[in-house]
């Protein structure tokens, strides 16, 4: 049996389906670089043998005698600490972006096909290009804005789970929407399902319950509907946003008072509700409703509302805990993803928008903003 590099590298590729052009591509060197190797007119680089086994499937020994590493472990490990570095770094968030997004792509010359990490590398990709772009740095978010369309390519092309796949064109449609890009934006859009039931969780749900697993089907059925309540903020928030931004202050306050309503409903008397994402901050636009309506106690109100609302939150953050007292929720285990809560920063965020500067002399304005200084 012939064992030499450049006969194992075209075997091993067309066994994964890969021409030579789709294995450069995720090697970052020519189709030519690759013929070469193959024709053994040419030898990989010394810093391309890592990709290169990695791409392929096997180990560094079987190609060229040097031993490998587990990329899922090591990628995870680098997820893991990179996820840590952005919830306590003092750095402002494009400076952090920036650092773990550069890290990212030092990750990808070693794991260049691993879809986990084009997962996260795109968006760390997309978040550092929105905020160059918003920035001014033009030609640093005109870079990213590439090397991400590259990475959700990839993802799109070579992902196994429809979850990574389907995430890749969200991203792609928030950097489309950024850069003005909308026509392109709506074609990835026709790629998305078009009910909400279609989803690993519903379909989960259906099994159990055919097999008579109730147990199993009531969990399934509790975190869907978490995921629901997620949908619903975002959808009612965002709705209530579109409707401020016509000056149509009725509506939009309708419209966030029926989302709070129905978080009333659900949760109960619970001190602590799930970190949902936007949820504290819906009493910050409902405050400029009010205003804009001419209710300065009522706006003033939302804004005590929303510091107390994280001041509650903040109790819990870095816990993991289920709702007992909550039958729709009971089976969910809910958790922060980061590793700090401050209250102070976010409420000084909320206070010093324009909206609020008719008021800043008002009494219990000045009194709630001594008070958030106060806090940690």
């Amino acid at each position: 049996m012939d064992y030499s590099i450049g006969k194992i590298i075209r075997k091993i590729r067309k066994e994964k389906n890969l021409t030579q052009e789709e294995l450069a591509e995720q090697l970052y060197v020519t189709a030519q670089a690759v013929s070469k190797w193959e024709n053994e007119t040419g030898l990989p680089d010394i810093t391309q043998i890592v990709p290169l086994c990695r791409v392929l499937g096997v180990s560094a020994d079987e190609l060229f005698g040097i031993l490998g590493t587990n990329a899922d472990e090591e990628v995870e490990k680098f997820i893991e600490e990179s996820e840590s570095y952005i919830g306590s770094t003092e750095l402002d968030n494009e400076e952090e972006y920036d650092i773990v997004y550069k890290r990212c792509l030092e990750q990808l010359k070693l794991y260049p096909n691993n879809i986990k990490l084009l997962v996260y590398t795109l968006s760390c990709a997309c978040i550092y290009a929105f905020k160059c772009k918003n920035n001014g740095n033009i030609k640093e978010a005109q870079e990213t804005f590439n090397e991400a369309k590259r990475e959700a390519k990839l993802i799109i092309q070579y992902g196994k789970s429809i979850h990574d796949i389907m995430t890749a064109h969200m991203w792609l449609i928030k950097l489309y929407c950024r850069f003005g890009m909308y026509d392109e934006a709506k074609k990835e859009a026709e790629y998305f399902p078009k009910s909400s039931d279609y989803t690993k969780g519903t379909q989960l749900a259906w099994i159990y319950c055919f097999e008579n697993n109730t147990d199993e089907e009531i969990k399934a059925r509790c975190n869907n509907f978490s995921s629901i309540i997620t949908s619903l903020e975002h959808e009612l928030i965002m709705l209530g946003n579109a409707y401020k931004r016509k000056s149509m202050y009725k509506d939009a306050l309708d419209v966030y008072t029926t989302f709070l309503k129905t978080v009333k409903a659900i949760y109960k008397n619970e001190e602590y509700t799930p970190p949902l994402h936007t949820y504290q901050w819906i009493y910050m636009h409902i405050a400029h409703c009010y205003l804009e309506l001419g209710d300065t106690e009522k706006a003033i109100d939302s804004l005590y509302n929303e510091c107390e609302g994280l001041i509650a939150e903040a109790k819990h953050y870095n816990i993991k805990t289920k709702l007992e007292n909550v039958p729709a929720l009971k089976e969910c285990e809910f958790s922060f993803c980061s590793t700090k809560m401050s209250v102070k920063e976010p409420m000084l965020s909320s206070l010093n928008k324009k909206w609020f500067d008719s008021i800043r002399n008002h009494p219990r304005f000045i009194a709630l903003t001594e008070k958030v200084n106060t806090l940690e």
